[in-house]
């Protein structure tokens, strides 16, 4: 496989943020986080911090990370997060290298 595209539509209520929503994806074992703390980073450690949603398109062959943008309403398209950790890790713990992020990239793992 080269690529995938998945695209996700979330309405918001205007009471929850892009940083709570946790996503993924699951095929045959495999496991690819989409949406994981959008924007939490141990500089940010509350992450996305509007109220949002999105109506996105995930594709390995964008040029930004999901993960590295997040406030507000969200539409494009955008590499899926990666961080396949734990929602509740300390912020420490998330990264937005989007080198490691996709579909086919190298932090997919089996369940």
């Amino acid at each position: 496989m080269s690529d995938l595209a998945l695209t996700l539509n979330i309405t918001d209520d205007g009471n929850d943020y892009n940083s709570d929503l946790y996503a993924y994806l699951s095929y045959n074992g495999r496991y690819v986080a989409l949406l994981n703390n959008l924007g939490v980073i141990a500089a940010n450690p509350f992450g996305a911090d509007a109220p949002g949603g999105m109506n996105v398109t995930f594709s390995d062959s964008a040029a930004v990370n999901i993960h590295a943008v997040g406030d507000g309403y969200l539409t494009g398209t955008y590499r899926p997060d990666g961080e396949n950790i734990d929602p509740a890790s300390a912020p420490s713990s998330f990264n937005a290298d989007e080198s490691t992020t996709g579909f086919i990239g190298k932090r997919q793992f089996e369940i």
